[in-house]
């Protein structure tokens, strides 16, 4: 219902006094651009590969489907024009940052009335691609964002194993779009079974380190996304001997580095970091965000 009030230029506000006899007739009379708008939306993100476990946020997604009812019937952006195929990257990676910044959590009908007054504003003023710059401007002013920049990445890094932001930040990592039809599971590289005081005291880990070694273990540095079977098989295995059994694009595939001698427990320090640079590279590339801060034009 938000959604209706959105595409309708009514009160964002969920209230019950907006749904009066007018606004109600409003959008009965307009229920099929409507409707078409919200099903071209949802197909668009799961042509994205979200899913009810990587769509963070529903709000987030109807500034896109307000979007879409602008560019009027038939758009939904699958195509395969030099339009569709910009605005389509566009919107993923707008939408991505969004929820992973928790752009739409809380109260966020102000968010939602400033997004839509942007979109009207370039779309009134014959600009027909997605306004991401004008959009990022604009909910900055908020005190919100939906940039991806290095300040980001580095909070992606930190994200803890079963957060469901984790599995959405997983995904960004793989080049692979089935996320919705397929069940991925998040994986720890190096089991958690390895992280015992026996274990880290038997790889000469120093016992004041052993904290930081299982805070570690569950940051996203240390995970990966599996198919259930290739988990299961996994299980608790050594690492270093598990992977000898994939192929070798596996390793370029979940960004693993290449050195052999970062896979054994007493150097995991080492391995997150050099996994963490190799995280950081493949975000910057994704998102056109240079060392310094700055995102490319």
């Amino acid at each position: 219902m938000k959604t209706c009030l959105v595409l309708c230029d009514l009160p964002v506000r969920y209230r019950v006094q907006n749904f009066n006899n007018k606004n109600l007739s409003l959008i009965f009379e307009r229920w099929e651009g409507i409707k078409d708008a919200i099903e071209y939306g949802v197909s668009l993100a799961n042509h994205f590969g979200f899913d009810r476990d990587t769509l963070l946020s529903q709000n987030a997604l109807i500034p896109i489907i307000y979007y879409l009812h602008t560019l009027g019937k038939g758009a939904d952006l699958r195509g395969y024009t030099h339009f569709e195929a910009k605005n389509a990257a566009e919107i993923r990676k707008w939408l991505t940052a969004a929820m992973l910044n928790n752009a739409f959590g809380g109260a966020s009908d102000t968010v939602l009335r400033e997004t839509r007054r942007v979109i009207r504003e370039q779309y009134d003023g014959g600009e027909r691609d997605f306004p991401v710059e004008h959009l990022n401007r604009r909910i900055a002013s908020l005190g919100r964002s939906t940039e991806f920049d290095n300040t980001l990445i580095e909070e992606v890094l930190s994200l803890p194993y079963g957060n469901r932001r984790t599995f959405l930040a997983l995904t960004l990592l793989y080049d692979r779009k089935d996320w919705g039809v397929t069940g991925f599971h998040q994986d720890h590289i190096f089991p958690r079974s390895r992280f015992t005081d026996q274990w880290l005291e038997a790889a000469g880990v120093p016992s004041e380190k052993w904290w930081y070694y299982r805070e570690l273990c569950n940051q996203l540095g240390n995970l990966e996304l599996l198919l259930p079977d290739e988990n299961m098989e996994k299980s608790a295995k050594d690492f270093s001997e598990w992977v000898k059994t994939r192929d070798p694009s596996f390793r370029q595939e979940h960004l693993i580095p290449k050195n052999d001698n970062l896979l054994t427990l007493e150097c995991f320090e080492e391995f997150i970091a050099a996994r963490e640079d190799l995280i950081r590279e493949r975000l910057r590339k994704l998102f056109q965000i240079d060392p310094a801060g700055e995102t490319d034009a």
